[in-house]
């Protein structure tokens, strides 16, 4: 998943998935170590998201790019 615009907006986004169960961030774009210390990045980038029925939802800052792996 990509968020390419260049200033903050609401993105709130919902993105189908084969299986309902866990997954993991294994890629994220707005870790300190790609793009430097950001309001939005004190948490942990590589959190995990459960599917409520076979989408997830979460929201993307500007510029951020995330991947998800099924656990």
């Amino acid at each position: 998943m990509r968020n390419e615009t260049p200033y903050q907006v609401e993105c709130n986004v919902e993105i189908y998935v084969p299986v309902v169960g866990e997954y993991k961030v294994i890629y994220n774009s707005i870790d300190q170590r790609y793009i430097g210390s950001q309001h939005y990045n004190q948490h942990d980038p590589y959190w995990t998201i459960h599917s409520s029925g076979q989408f997830l939802y979460f929201d993307v800052h500007p510029f951020q790019n995330i991947a998800f792996k099924l656990k």
